[in-house]
């Protein structure tokens, strides 16, 4: 069900439960079923910010797009208060959109926050280096990715580098030209592994890369 539909929903009518005696006041919302329909609306986008936050945003730090008409935009960033939720949004009802509309549209707002961020964190990855707090050695990335330790991952969009990648110790076995049937891209299996144990990935074409061995780590400690 859509937000706009959600808007057309009947408002409730109540009736007293008994006939009031002389004298006594009757008191009725103000505004009439304008204002419970939008207190239920208000009530709705509540329910689904909290649900929201609880099951899918509260461990992520990846930012949330509101696909929503002009006239549900405010409300329901006023009142469901979801942190992540990023300052564009698609202004549109979603129902109305094909899933291929909705994705280039949602492209077209995250390329300006994705370019921001791979900014901020190409400028925190010299400076954790300079602190002993990031590296760009293949091998230490492996090891440290099994430890729990990488917060974040770059790796150089196209470039392979094959071998064999011990999942319990984090070791590498680099491997040849020839590449056996064991060998992997040891920089698609840390992206991977980075992924899995809720860090970030960032493909990046080789000139934008903060390092020129094709990865790039920043730790968490």
């Amino acid at each position: 069900m859509s937000l706009e539909e959600v808007s057309k929903w009947p408002s409730p009518v109540e009736e007293p439960a008994a006939r009031p005696a002389p004298g006594d006041r009757l008191h009725y919302g103000q505004g009439g079923a304008k204002d419970q329909a939008k207190a239920d609306l208000e009530k709705f986008f509540r329910a689904v910010g909290r649900e929201l936050w609880k099951n899918h945003l509260r461990s992520s730090s990846k930012g949330l797009i509101l696909a929503a008409p002009a006239q549900h935009q405010p409300t329901f960033r006023r009142v469901a208060q979801v942190p992540t939720l990023l300052e564009a949004g698609i202004v549109a009802d979603p129902a109305k959109l094909t899933p291929d509309e909705l994705k280039a549209e949602a492209r077209r707002i995250l390329e300006p926050e994705i370019q921001r961020r791979i900014a901020r964190a190409r400028e925190e990855f010299g400076l954790a280096k300079s602190r002993g707090q990031g590296t760009d050695d293949l091998k230490e990335v492996a090891k440290l990715l099994v430890q729990g330790r990488v917060k974040l991952v770059f790796v150089e969009s196209g470039r392979r580098i094959w071998g064999m990648l011990q999942p319990d110790t984090g070791e590498i076995m680099p491997g040849d030209a020839s590449r056996n049937a064991h060998d992997v891209d040891l920089l698609d299996e840390l992206a991977e592994l980075t992924l899995v144990r809720g860090g970030e990935v960032y493909v990046l074409k080789k000139d934008e890369m903060p390092a020129a061995t094709g990865i790039a780590a920043i730790l968490r400690f």
